[in-house]
């Protein structure tokens, strides 16, 4: 307000911390009230596979919903180690693990 800076302050915590963390915002700071809210949070079942490469094995996240797999990646750091160890891209790595996993799957 008047043109002056202000600062936004965000709290993640359990509900039953609420009124101790609210009394401890108004203690410590100038603010006059205090907005909050309750929120739920739906995660995807995850789950890691292996997959064998021409450059070593690496792990595959997979989330799924209902047994749907709907998103999936190779775990980053091992195609780190395993470009590294071979001298090919990172890229090259997840595309030849990703190929590895699609084909298992057909299989």
């Amino acid at each position: 307000k008047k043109n002056r800076p202000g600062t936004l302050l965000s709290v993640i915590a359990a509900p039953a911390a609420r009124e101790t963390l609210t009394a401890t915002i108004f203690r410590e700071t100038t603010t006059i009230g205090v907005r909050y809210r309750e929120m739920t949070r739906e995660c995807l079942d995850r789950e890691t596979q292996d997959v064998t490469t021409p450059f070593g094995p690496v792990r595959f996240k997979v989330a799924l919903r209902n047994g749907e797999v709907l998103n999936a990646s190779p775990e980053f750091e091992d195609c780190v180690r395993l470009a590294d160890a071979s001298g090919r891209s990172v890229k090259e790595i997840q595309a030849a693990a990703t190929k590895a996993w699609l084909d298992a799957r057909r299989s």
